[in-house]
């Protein structure tokens, strides 16, 4: 599941950016083709971003903009892996079966070392690079540093996942089904706070 919902975001991005190459290309062929294509491209970009000196060259917008593509990418990624640990750890909570056990943990570890830790890396890496290029107007936001708050709280929910599918592994694991469950909606929290703050911009 979470690797056909990573394989469709990949997929819908790639088709946005394909349309926005389409786009510009179009805008090339029309009176005051330049005018137009600088105006739109600055009302694409974040405020601020024009502080820096070249900014308003076309390949410096494109730049920013695959940038941010693939930070979303890279946090759908890590998204679909977040919703879906606490779930098989369910599904080991509960099991009887050994051998369903041993299955869950081949599961659980390839979620969490394929997916979800290379998802999270390149996420914060990119997250940093945009930062950089709106640095130091993005600082000024309010609402920036309660996303980075709920940020630093999915590290640490991420960092908390391994350590429970170490101690099922181990055999000491002392969460109930019930709490795994509970848990497990944390996420979906986070994600519906993390998206109004950095799409609405209410501070």
């Amino acid at each position: 599941t979470s690797i056909r919902l990573i394989y469709f975001s990949i997929q819908l991005y790639v088709l946005c950016l394909r349309c926005d190459s389409f786009y510009y290309h179009v805008l090339g062929s029309l009176p005051c083709a330049e005018e137009t294509r600088k105006s739109l491209v600055q009302s694409r970009l974040p405020k601020g971003y024009y502080s820096y000196p070249n900014a308003t060259e076309h390949h410096m917008a494109q730049l920013y903009l695959w940038l941010k593509a693939f930070h979303i990418i890279a946090v759908v990624a890590w998204f679909a892996g977040l919703f879906y640990i606490f779930r098989l750890y369910v599904y080991h909570i509960e099991a009887s079966s050994e051998e369903v056990k041993k299955t869950l943990e081949v599961m659980e570890r390839k979620l969490l070392r394929i997916i979800m830790n290379p998802a999270m890396i390149i996420a914060l890496l990119l997250g940093c690079g945009l930062i950089a290029a709106r640095w130091p107007d993005i600082m000024k936001s309010g609402w920036f540093h309660v996303k980075l708050l709920f940020v630093f709280g999915l590290m640490g929910y991420h960092h908390y996942a391994g350590k429970v599918r170490k101690q099922l592994v181990a055999g000491t694991c002392k969460l109930t089904s019930k709490q795994a469950r509970l848990i497990n909606e944390l996420p979906t929290l986070v994600l519906f706070v993390v998206v109004i703050l950095a799409v609405v911009k209410p501070f």
